[in-house]
């Protein structure tokens, strides 16, 4: 499947229909697909866990409430990857709605998909949290509606070293990209955009409210980042150090090279 390309998001309402099975709090092992249900309860730690396995969500619901100091609706761990589609997140983690990968042998694997569907859920910390991936690893983030802020970010990115797509998302608040390259952010809406010591990402046809393309220290700057087609208000993009490139923004950025960098396009 293409995630970058335009298509037609199911048209039935995201999550599981009324009267769908009830689970509770599971860790999952074995590849397979899961349709039309709901994981519900208190969990101490994660709702939902993929391990080693590669699994397909199709309108489900992850709702519930965590309880203890840590945990997330859902994670991603341990070589797992995953695929939600049309599903709905409404429940209440500690820590985050959904997150990627981690340290000492948890890193998330392979290519992992989040697309059409509702994030509205009210997480202690984040939305989407990156972690340390298995080398090669990608994330796409598709056609998705965050109709909740996130009392951290909507998107987090601390030092994972897969590849993320955020593609034709609503309702990004707050990013964050450090110390990851070669993603791509395009088509979105979105307040607050953070680049710290990434590299190559491509930055597309976005009304962007405010960039900081590094911090005002100086230091943790970005390169080779490539601003194309997006819209930002005047003197909203504040730019310390490092390189980017540029075409086609409204206004113009005049502290980026005209022209694309030698990366652009990715084959």
């Amino acid at each position: 499947m293409d995630t970058e390309a335009a298509g037609t998001c199911d048209t039935a309402p995201d999550g599981a229909p009324s009267g769908s099975p009830v689970r509770g709090p599971a860790t999952i092992t074995a590849s397979q697909t899961i349709s039309n249900v709901v994981y519900n309860g208190n969990h101490t730690d994660d709702l939902v866990r993929v391990y080693g396995a590669h699994v397909i969500f199709n309108h489900v619901t992850f709702t519930g409430t965590g309880t203890g100091s840590s945990g997330h609706s859902v994670e991603v761990k341990r070589g797992g990857s995953v695929e939600i589609h049309n599903s709905l997140f409404n429940g209440r983690p500690i820590e985050d709605t959904i997150q990627f990968g981690g340290p000492n042998g948890d890193q998330h694997a392979n290519r992992s998909v989040v697309r059409c569907s509702t994030i509205a859920s009210f997480p202690g910390e984040d939305h989407a949290d990156f972690k340390v991936s298995q080398p090669g690893a990608q994330v796409d983030f598709v056609d998705n509606r965050f109709t909740t802020v996130a009392p951290g970010r909507t998107i987090q990115n601390d030092g994972s070293v897969g590849i993320q797509k955020f593609v034709r998302n609503a309702g990004l608040t707050d990013v964050l990209f450090e110390h990851t390259n070669n993603g791509t952010l395009s088509g979105s809406t979105i307040g607050e955009l953070y680049l710290y010591d990434a590299k190559d990402w491509l930055v597309q046809a976005n009304v962007l409210n405010k960039v900081g393309h590094g911090v005002s220290s100086g230091d943790r700057v970005p390169t080779g980042i490539y601003y194309r087609n997006n819209t930002f208000p005047t003197g909203r993009f504040e730019f310390y150090g490092g390189s980017c490139w540029a075409t086609g923004n409204t206004p113009t950025l005049t502290d980026c090279t005209v022209g694309s960098p030698s990366w652009y396009p990715r084959g």
